[in-house]
């Protein structure tokens, strides 16, 4: 498996993410976009989104100037009128809207790179709701998102063409809408390309009967370690139940030009090839895949692709208790085997145990630091609270053992510096070569390091563990 996409074991990490904020893809490769926050933003008209306990930005200002392409004309009020605009670079269009003939609403909206933002206003309620969307991958419509106060996605618009300023083929759930355009604002209207870190997440409300009454799809991501060229990611997204699957993807740096970073994961002989773009504006971030290369070996109609509001911060890297953290046979920083789950949560952020939404059982579970790109992922073993750390896997490449190796080492470099204290088995998933390196324990010890190779014989995991679940192989089985 690729180190950078997190294996099937890890899927007990739905633990701490089915609370939080997942785009899905069918399996006939359709797209079923979403987004929202898990607090709601609250904006007016011609603001930023709201967003609340961010970290600071980087020390970076956009040029408003930018928002204008600089090699076609910027669309203008005639482009809407003939339909081949919907909003307007620059600038904000204006919509009035009747749905079933009864409701009546006003809508904005403002377009940057074929990211459209806005707000709707109901005039029974006269509250701004935050509007996300773009453009279909065909070109031929829009959909745009609104965010209810609970975080969830509640509604969604699918636009047509425009026809002399009317939107035709206009849908709203089993609604009927009328759109009209109403016009353009005096005041210019930008929205930053600014790559501000913090966590970026969406959540739906359960698709149609859900068979067990708990959760629809969610999204989070994870933007820590911003800098001008680069920036920190990790995803977890779940589907809907009753199969909570899971797309995963473990803190991995990431180029970053402008304000798009791309992921891309390949890897023929187990048919990996990953490619996504991870774009990002000052509140919010979409994600799309590339040239259709979602075989990312997710779960079962899980993916990435979709749009995330930012919604919390994160522990930068400098900040994180295990910033320094190496791997010893029984400890990760400060963090020990035999450690219970609530030694865990008296000392950090961790998600509070909840057996019903744990559809691994409630006798294995993975937890790590919330917010925190660099916690390693503590296996927890036993009843509940009482449950006892049994493994802990380091989450980032760079994070290595006290002896110094690790991820991106040699089968030949273990050798080196453990010599016969090396015990040696076939792994069970990769071609011939690849092998689960254990250090055999010192007399009386009952847990050792652990290193994982590919087929070359190069380290792409690790992890400590008592005796037992060190070499489980797919994490609690």
């Amino acid at each position: 498996m690729h180190p950078n996409i997190r294996r099937i074991a890890a899927f007990a990490l739905l633990v701490s993410l089915v609370s939080t904020a997942c785009s899905s893809r069918t399996s006939d490769d359709s797209t079923a976009e979403t987004t929202a926050p898990s607090t709601a933003p609250t904006t007016t008209a011609g603001t930023e989104l709201d967003v609340v306990a961010t970290t600071a930005a980087p020390e970076t200002e956009s040029d408003p100037a930018q928002a204008l392409p600089s090699t076609t004309p910027p669309p203008t009020a005639a482009d809407v009128l003939s339909g081949s605009a919907l909003a307007i670079d620059g600038q904000r269009t204006e919509w009035s809207g009747v749905i079933d003939d009864t409701i009546n609403f006003s809508m904005w909206l403002a377009q940057r790179d074929g990211f459209l933002r806005g707000e709707l206003t109901y005039d029974t309620s006269g509250q701004p709701i935050a509007l996300l969307g773009r453009s279909f991958l065909s070109g031929n419509g829009y959909f745009l998102h609104e965010f209810g106060d609970d975080g969830r996605v509640s509604g969604t618009l699918i636009l047509g063409d425009v026809v002399d300023g009317n939107i035709s083929n206009a849908w709203w759930g089993d609604r009927d809408l009328d759109l009209r355009f109403a016009g353009v604002a005096d005041e210019p209207y930008f929205f930053d390309p600014l790559v501000r870190p913090g966590i970026y997440t969406y959540s739906f409300a359960p698709f149609g009967d859900s068979d067990d009454g708990c959760c629809g799809p969610s999204g989070k991501v994870q933007i820590s370690a911003v800098t001008s060229n680069s920036l920190l990611l990790n995803i977890q997204n779940v589907t809907s139940g009753p199969g909570f699957n899971l797309a995963s993807v473990e803190p991995t740096e990431l180029p970053l030009v402008n304000n798009v970073a791309r992921y891309e994961a390949t890897d023929a002989e187990i048919g990996l090839d990953c490619a996504f773009d991870v774009t990002v504006f000052d509140g919010f971030a979409f994600i799309d895949y590339v040239d259709e290369r979602f075989d990312c070996l997710f779960g079962n109609a899980a993916g990435v692709e979709g749009i995330y509001v930012l919604t919390g911060s994160v522990v930068e890297p400098a900040d994180s208790p295990f910033a320094n953290a190496t791997l010893t046979s029984t400890t990760f920083g400060s963090v020990a085997l035999g450690d219970t789950w609530r030694s865990l949560t008296d000392r950090f952020d961790v998600a509070p145990y909840d057996p019903a939404s744990n559809v691994f059982g409630t006798d294995c579970y993975y937890v790590n630091i919330r917010n925190d790109s660099l916690s390693p992922f503590f296996m927890l073993l036993g009843d509940g609270e009482d449950a006892v750390v049994s493994r802990i896997e380091p989450a980032l490449p760079t994070q290595r053992a006290d002896s110094g190796i690790g991820v991106g080492d040699t089968e030949a470099d273990v050798d080196a510096v453990y010599g016969d204290a090396v015990l040696k088995d076939p792994h069970v998933y990769l071609g011939d070569g690849a092998k689960y390196l254990r250090v055999a324990p010192e007399a009386g010890a009952d847990a050792t390091i652990l290193f994982e190779t590919n087929e070359t014989g190069e380290i792409v995991s690790l992890r400590n563990g008592y005796l037992d679940p060190i070499r489980w192989v797919e994490g609690c089985a």
